[in-house]
């Protein structure tokens, strides 16, 4: 008798050909298949990247008519902010293509210059963003 998922007989092995799969124990008639995990993962990258390049593309006044802030905020790069958008599409266009897309190192490298390029040209609205403490700042 060979142990149940033995890999020493080829003939046998119930493992052989099974797809690794999630609640299936569960009482669920549904099997989530591991595989479609970075399926998922990339298309919510995706709708960021668009909800990013839509934000970039847009005038501020559409969502925020008045500004009630006594200091102006630091303008951020218009062109930034969408190679930050392009860049996380990218990287969810390399998520869903998973390894099997012949152009998947192509365009991880494409995201990250992406990245790198919105980062930097936004890197003084990221710092305002960052080093603006509110009422850290006031007691000084």
């Amino acid at each position: 008798m060979v142990p149940t998922g033995c890999a020493r007989d080829v003939h046998y092995c119930p493992l052989k050909n099974r797809r690794w799969t999630l609640f299936r124990s569960l009482s669920s008639p549904i099997a989530v298949h591991l595989e479609t995990f970075p399926l998922i993962f990339g298309a919510l990258l995706v709708l960021v990247g668009i909800g990013l390049l839509f934000d970039a593309w847009t005038v501020d006044e559409i969502i925020v008519k008045r500004e009630r802030r006594r200091r102006p905020r630091t303008e951020r790069h218009r062109g930034g902010e969408a190679a930050v958008g392009v860049g996380v599409i990218c990287m969810g266009a390399a998520f869903i293509g998973r390894d099997t897309w012949s152009y998947s190192i192509v365009v991880v490298i494409a995201g990250a210059v992406f990245l790198l390029y919105g980062t930097i040209r936004n890197r003084a609205f990221l710092g305002t963003l960052i080093s603006n403490r509110g009422a850290l700042r006031r007691r000084t």
